[in-house]
């Protein structure tokens, strides 16, 4: 966590905006503001770049990192380390080297956004939001990314708020040895350019980064079509007003040309036209991450299917003897290699299986109806 020159601890304070100070009077005599005449200077562990000031209503200069306002307590002694305000409150927190709140036990509620609907915040209503780009139990937002991302952070175990399922909460271990909370399995980030509560600037950002709904991820297989050997797993999640598509499959030599999310159910030769197209499974790797922009609620509900196939006929002949007298095909018609009917209602759970014996091992497991 943050300290001064001393190794006192540092201090944020969640009802803040950014780079604004609102503790003064009372408040700033138990809160005192961490003050420096000259530009602050960056120690061991501190981004340089995130180090600043702000100018008090008194004039005196307040250093802030990552846009958030540093204060001591003046309930801590001057002994390095120690932390006595922190969870005053419920909005006071030392600040990890992130420049985000180190909560004891960070809860995750569910607010209604005016434009995006329901959506994960923490305890004080800023947003709260996902990577497209992180794993489910991995978190692969590091370095200067984590800075502009901040992870959730939390020492015990994380709290259900309003409207979240207790079973829907988890953490991971980051490669700093901090535990950040997890929502079905996914990491969660703030986004430091969130001036104040409500706001959900980093939405949609890079295509990458979005809000959080409450709902659940949707699971589903991918079925072999045509005598591929072609299979896999679709997870859905829901991302504010879009969805986010990750796809798995098996490991098999064979490289389809294209995903897509047609109308209509699988079938064995041809599908409907085509609502979505997805990212390929690029140079043999057995995943495809894509957002498509429509809410899942609308995917479930509109009897789509997701399919991938091969284009090219030499490859499809010799992938798949069994249309070798099939003339028309030769004009160019594709050949599934796997598909899935995407549900019409969620029927999975995902829950956490957590370390027993000092093992070191933890995952996730996901249940999924299948007929009886």
């Amino acid at each position: 966590m943050l300290v001064d020159s001393d190794g006192s601890s540092l201090y944020l304070f969640t009802e803040d905006e950014r780079n604004t100070s609102s503790c003064t009077g009372d408040c700033a005599d138990a809160w005192a503001p961490l003050l420096t005449e000259a530009d602050p200077i960056a120690g061991e562990g501190v981004d340089a770049s995130r180090l600043s000031t702000i100018s008090r209503d008194d004039g005196a200069l307040q250093v802030t990192y990552n846009g958030r306002a540093l204060y001591y307590f003046a309930g801590d002694s001057n002994t390095a380390g120690e932390a006595n305000g922190q969870d005053a409150g419920g909005v006071w927190f030392v600040v990890s080297p992130a420049g985000s709140a180190i909560q004891t036990a960070a809860v995750v509620n569910a607010a209604e956004h005016d434009d995006l609907g329901a959506m994960l915040t923490d305890e004080a209503g800023r947003s709260l939001y996902l990577s497209a780009r992180d794993e489910r139990g991995i978190s692969n937002c590091t370095g200067v990314c984590a800075r502009v991302w901040p992870p959730l952070l939390t020492v015990e175990d994380p709290v259900a708020g309003v409207g979240v399922s207790v079973e829907a909460l988890g953490t991971v271990t980051r490669t700093d040895g901090s535990r950040q909370v997890t929502y079905d399995g996914r990491p969660l980030h703030q986004f430091a350019r969130d001036d104040k509560p409500g706001d959900a600037n980093g939405h949609g950002m890079g295509d990458a980064w979005f809000v959080v709904k409450p709902e659940l991820s949707l699971v589903f297989a991918l079925g072999e079509q045509n005598y591929s050997g072609q299979s896999g797993w679709a997870t859905l999640t829901p991302v504010g007003d879009r969805t986010l598509i990750v796809l798995n499959r098996s490991a098999e030599n064979l490289d389809p040309e294209a995903v897509h999310i047609r109308e209509g159910p699988c079938g064995n030769l041809t599908l409907g036209a085509i609502a979505y197209t997805l990212n390929f499974f690029v140079d043999g790797s057995d995943s495809s991450v894509s957002t498509v922009p429509v809410s899942l609620d609308r995917l479930q509900g509109g009897g789509f299917a997701i399919n991938s196939h091969i284009n090219d006929y030499k490859r499809r002949r010799s992938l798949f003897p069994i249309y070798s007298d099939y003339e028309n095909l030769e004009g160019g018609a594709a050949v599934s290699t796997s598909c899935g009917n995407i549900p019409g209602e969620t029927h999975s759970i995902s829950i956490p299986l957590e370390e027993q014996r000092s093992s070191g091992y933890s995952r996730r497991a996901t249940l999924i109806i299948r007929g009886n």
